[in-house]
């Protein structure tokens, strides 16, 4: 079983367990609006994080990578004209389906492990959280390329990643623990760092403007970070 075959399947998994923990294990059980508020919240945050550098966003078409039920499609079809959801698991986007999106948003199942199902300069707008850091190193960075590729000139991703554990009691148990042990108490999530300097150079390196960056408050016991960059 190849690894994007594998994630699938354990998403896919986690989806029809409890898909609203699976996206955001804060709580085991959400109340349906607060969870999808905390989307709103998310989205507000970055447009104005980017705002205050002085970027300019068109909101025309925006994707959101892996948007599991679509707790943040939601959020950028209040602020874009058209908004398209994909992710690997089945489960997630028959969810994301049945609770009756606005109407400028569209889901998609894709596992081929790139975003050949999307033209170049297709989108003004990139957003994934807490979504590359469940798959390995080798997925994440090809798919930051085929973002390079689908977003129009001018276009913005954000995007989060941890980069390596902090100084906390978890964190150092992340540290000494096996990577097998680790993934079982998680019920199958893997968690797969890169560090911020290797990132940064990354995007560089394939086209990627770098707006800045922000410490993501939201992960205690990891240095995980926001990433702003543009397509010049």
């Amino acid at each position: 079983m190849t690894d994007i075959h594998k994630l699938g399947k354990t998403w896919d998994r986690l989806g029809k367990q409890n898909a609203f923990w699976a996206v955001l294990s804060d709580k085991k059980e959400w109340d349906q609006k607060e969870f999808f508020e905390t989307g709103r919240r998310e989205i507000r945050q970055v447009l104005d994080d980017l705002k205050n550098k002085d970027v300019s966003v068109h909101f025309g078409k925006a994707l959101d990578f892996g948007c599991g039920v679509g707790r943040l499609s939601r959020a950028l079809s209040e602020h874009f004209e058209q908004v398209v959801g994909i992710d690997i698991a089945a489960s997630m986007i028959a969810q994301a389906q049945e609770l009756h999106p606005p109407k400028n948003v569209e889901f998609k199942h894709v596992t081929s492990g790139d975003l050949q199902v999307f033209k170049d300069d297709a989108f003004d707008f990139v957003f994934t959280d807490i979504v590359f850091q469940h798959m390995n190193n080798e997925l994440t960075l090809g798919y930051l390329k085929e973002m390079h590729r689908v977003l129009k000139k001018g276009g913005v991703l954000a995007f989060q990643l941890p980069s390596h554990p902090a100084n906390t009691w978890k964190g150092l148990m992340i540290k000494n623990l096996p990577d097998p042990v680790l993934t079982r108490l998680r019920k199958g999530m893997e968690m797969n760092p890169i560090r911020k300097d290797a990132i940064l150079e990354y995007l560089k390196k394939i086209g990627f403007e770098v707006i800045s960056t922000k410490r993501d408050p939201n992960h205690k016991h990891w240095y995980a970070y926001f990433y702003y960059v543009r397509k010049p």
